[in-house]
């Protein structure tokens, strides 16, 4: 059987290695989180990216959604030859949301919604600059530490996550307005949201939540919703992800706690929530 390593210890690297298993014998998943080395997950260890070059593989699996072509440059920058890098599924899932946010941006121009654009958990701007780039008329707020997790927020996780420990992100501000379209329309929010949305007097058309924590995902929902124009969307990464249960959890807690039935819609990429106002 053909050996295979699968790069991204998520949720999306869970889904490829439950379709790959039968095909593949999966010797590790590596992943850039140095905090979860070593780790057990779905029944194999997480290693450094380094191990790649220590040991023989066939193919190597993207699973990281917004970080494939970066993580291509990684692996080939590693010595990994183009024709074992196999980053199908990973594309499938970020194409899906990108045809989402064109086509919505087009409805948001004929309907002629007015408000701003945002993203909270912004890590390396993949998503942020296809927001930046089709909403070009609107100025895009982007809220990060910028650093990795707040060791704050992980107190109110109330399910088992594989995010158990503080991740140090390897991004900064300059890394993110550097693949931005007009990063002239961006607003940087660096620190502890909701701390960051102060001041802000804005209404919403979009808003993208990727924030993997209950807290974070939670808070977002308190501060944006009420804040969304009329048929704006609220886009919630990982609500259908078993490794990130607490962001389910959180949108469910606030349908709860406000007495309000989001209207709830899957955009196709197997892991994203539309919550329309």
């Amino acid at each position: 059987m053909k050996k295979a390593i699968i790069f991204g210890a998520g949720g999306a690297g869970l889904q490829i290695y439950r379709m790959i298993k039968n095909d593949y014998d999966v010797i590790c998943f590596t992943d850039n989180d140095e905090s979860r080395w070593g780790d057990g997950f779905a029944d194999k260890w997480i290693e450094s990216p380094f191990v790649i070059q220590k040991i023989e593989f066939d193919m190597i699996f993207i699973a990281s959604l917004m970080g494939v072509e970066d993580i291509t440059i990684q692996l080939m920058e590693l010595g990994v030859s183009s024709v074992k890098i196999n980053k199908e599924y990973a594309l499938i899932a970020t194409k899906s949301r990108e045809v989402f946010i064109q086509n919505f941006a087009e409805l948001v121009k004929k309907n002629e919604l007015i408000g701003a654009v945002a993203e909270a958990g912004v890590y390396r701007g993949e998503f942020a600059k296809i927001i930046n780039r089709e909403f070009a008329d609107r100025i895009c707020y982007l809220f990060d530490t910028f650093e990795g997790f707040d060791e704050r927020e992980f107190g109110f996780e109330k399910k088992k996550s594989h995010v158990e420990g503080k991740q140090l992100s390897k991004t900064s501000v300059d890394i993110v307005l550097s693949k931005m379209s007009f990063p002239e329309n961006c607003v940087i929010r660096k620190g502890y949201f909701p701390e960051t949305a102060e001041g802000i007097e804005e209404n919403f058309v979009f808003v993208n939540l990727d924030m993997d924590l209950y807290k974070p995902t939670y808070e977002g929902l308190v501060y944006f919703y009420p804040r969304m124009v009329e048929e704006g969307i609220i886009l919630i990464h990982d609500y259908f992800s078993e490794t990130y249960p607490n962001v389910k959890q959180a949108v469910e807690d606030y349908e709860k706690n406000y007495a309000v039935q989001l209207k709830k819609m899957p955009i196709g990429d197997g892991y994203s929530i539309a919550i329309v106002k």
